[in-house]
């Protein structure tokens, strides 16, 4: 990845992010006897304890996640009666969003302990001075190096 898709990457997640943390904390509470018949908030009734989705409110000019927590029922009638939503809750059993997404290609201690082995490698290969010299190696270390690599060619 390019330094100017990493930036545009970051971008994108730092907006999305920006656009959760900002969401605002609303809980709404709707009783059906005092809406009016065409009133978006009707389509509530036809849902359940748990389910969830996004809530637009023009009047206040916000548009969060809502999952309903609670439900009232005429039992006699099965007509609904009102429901309760809340915000959805962060969860440690749910993977959380952009968990992810910022990360680097090579830590600093693995650039560290690359360049430590590229060391000892380059030390192996000066130390073949001739196959005589392999060994000491095991046949782990020996079995990497060619022909050419004998007399100590860096």
């Amino acid at each position: 990845m390019t330094g100017q898709q990493r930036g545009t990457q970051f971008g994108s997640d730092f907006g999305k992010y920006m656009s959760i943390i900002q969401e605002v904390d609303a809980h709404y509470s709707v009783r059906y006897a005092d809406l009016a018949e065409d009133d978006p908030f009707q389509e509530l009734a036809s849902y359940e304890v748990g389910d969830s989705g996004v809530i637009d409110d023009s009047e206040l000019g916000i548009s969060t996640t809502q999952r309903i927590m609670k439900t009232v029922t005429n039992l006699l009638t099965g007509e609904r009666i009102s429901t309760e939503t809340g915000n959805v809750k962060r969860s440690i059993a749910r993977r959380q969003p952009f968990s992810n997404t910022v990360t680097t290609e090579q830590s600093a201690a693995q650039k560290q302990l690359d360049a430590i082995a590229a060391q000892v490698e380059e030390l192996d290969r000066n130390r073949l001075a001739t196959w005589g010299s392999a060994r000491g190696m095991t046949w782990g270390t020996a079995k990497k190096y060619t022909w050419g690599d004998a007399g100590g060619a860096s």
